[in-house]
């Protein structure tokens, strides 16, 4: 039998497409997700509901994928991006950015060290912009600074 891979965010286009290229290697893919009616049935075994902003859900999430099989590894491709330099993103929008791109994952890191088997794995898609920000996009940048600095 696969390793035993979560996948947060398989309902995204990046991670539908991670979910499937695992399961098409052997491995066992859960997804946490938000919205399960739009899973790819052929490339997850199993899933559990939450949205990531809500850190509670996460870590029932976490919990139950986890009662299965044991986690060998993680996959983080949730995030969302906004254009416009902070002094253009209202607070709703850095609030959200602040929330799915940093604190999420940081979360979902914490959450699942416990789980994971010796050996396993955490991967967290991020952006170039962690490192090198780009103009007009200070607050993406700095939400994905975040996680990043966190990771590592």
């Amino acid at each position: 039998m696969g390793k035993h891979v979560v996948v947060v965010g398989a309902t995204g286009v990046l991670g539908a497409r991670i979910a499937a290229h695992l399961a098409a290697a052997g491995a066992r893919v859960s997804a946490i997700v938000r919205d399960h009616t739009r899973l790819d049935g052929a490339s997850v075994f199993q899933y559990a509901l939450a949205d990531v902003t809500d850190i509670a859900a996460l870590r029932l999430a976490f919990a139950s994928v986890a009662t299965t099989a044991p986690i060998d590894g993680v996959v983080n491709a949730t995030g969302v991006v906004a254009f416009g330099g902070i002094g253009e993103l209202d607070d709703a929008t850095l609030a959200k950015l602040l929330a799915v791109n940093a604190t999420a994952p940081i979360a979902m890191l914490r959450e699942s060290a416990t789980l994971l088997n010796d050996g396993g794995f955490f991967v967290n898609i991020s952006g170039v912009v962690a490192t090198q920000p780009v103009a007009g996009m200070a607050a993406y940048s700095a939400s994905k600074a975040a996680a990043w600095a966190a990771m590592s």
